[in-house]
């Protein structure tokens, strides 16, 4: 073997040795764990949350006005509560 050939084999050898080692690094990186379930082994997800029953007001200015009173009546609150 000629140095050309050599030099050939060693990066041969290199880039298959990188390859293989990048290969093991995804597997064990992406590889399912033994505690992990499928999601057919799992079964039905039943921890969904009801729906609410509060409803939106209708319009935005309402919505604003409740939320000022609202607003309002917590800091005579916290008046009240200092004057006591």
């Amino acid at each position: 073997m000629d140095n050309k050939q050599k030099e050939q084999m060693k990066k041969g050898l290199v880039f298959g040795g990188l390859g293989l080692l990048f290969a093991l690094s995804m597997w064990f990186i992406f590889a399912p764990s033994g505690t992990d379930k499928t999601a057919a082994e799992q079964g039905l997800n039943d921890s969904i949350p009801q729906a609410t029953t509060e409803k939106l007001t209708e319009n935005k200015l309402k919505a604003y006005e409740l939320d000022n009173k609202a607003h309002e009546e917590e800091q005579s609150r916290e008046e009240m509560g200092k004057l006591s």
